[in-house]
């Protein structure tokens, strides 16, 4: 397996586990009641989150990923979402938002199982292929 695909992986599944701790952060934060920290917690998930799927969008273009759109239309999915989160807690702070929270970090796991894995795979495919093809070529 090539080395710059190998790094593609990484670099995702580095993303992945960012936003975990992230989603970790923002939740506990919403349960203990502390709403600045919440806040920040989820300013910065915000911005990982766009940074993520961005990288994600662009690897997948490079590498033709043949299922782009139907990805991207989950990112756009969970970028509008996110708008709204964003809405609610930095403008109303209802008492129960850490339901929409933990809904949305559902969706987002969910997101990362059903699109994202997959996603890993073309690239595994896809470096060893190339790598069968021209065992001292890099992708």
């Amino acid at each position: 397996m090539s080395k710059k695909a190998l790094g593609l992986i990484e670099l995702i599944e580095r993303d992945h586990r960012n936003l975990e701790a992230l989603f970790e952060k923002l939740r506990s934060a919403i349960l203990t009641g502390k709403a600045e920290q919440a806040q920040t917690a989820f300013l910065q998930l915000q911005v990982s989150e766009e940074e993520h799927f961005a990288v994600e969008e662009r690897i997948m273009r490079e590498y033709r990923y043949p299922h782009l759109e139907r990805h991207k239309t989950y990112h756009d999915s969970l970028r509008k979402t996110m708008l709204t989160i964003e809405r609610v807690l930095l403008a109303e702070r209802p008492k129960n938002l850490h339901t929409d929270i933990a809904e949305y970090i559902a969706e987002t796991l969910n997101h990362i199982e059903e699109a994202d894995n997959p996603l890993q795979t073309f690239l595994r495919d896809k470096a060893s292929d190339a790598a069968k093809e021209a065992p001292h070529k890099s992708l």
